[in-house]
């Protein structure tokens, strides 16, 4: 089964940046590559693509204190 818009039966859809009226955020929508019919709208920021960007900068960090705890234990050492 192939989509169609509802509009005008085009089968190409694409993404068109948009933020309606008296909102604060922006949003995708899917519309029909010919007409513009809307056939749907999508998040603007997807939360799941933030959520791991954060995720590695939390495992970066991580791997730092790991770094310097072994660097102070080792000075530590050389101390005593």
């Amino acid at each position: 089964m192939v989509s169609k818009c509802t509009k005008c039966g085009n089968t190409r859809f694409e993404l068109a940046e948009n933020s309606p009226n008296y909102s604060r955020y922006k949003f995708f929508f899917i519309q029909c590559s010919s007409c513009g019919g809307v056939v749907g709208v999508t998040e603007y920021y997807q939360a799941w693509a933030k959520i791991d960007d954060l995720h590695k900068e939390v495992k970066s960090l991580e791997d730092k204190v790991k770094n310097m705890t072994y660097l102070l234990d080792n000075i530590n050492g050389k101390i005593r």
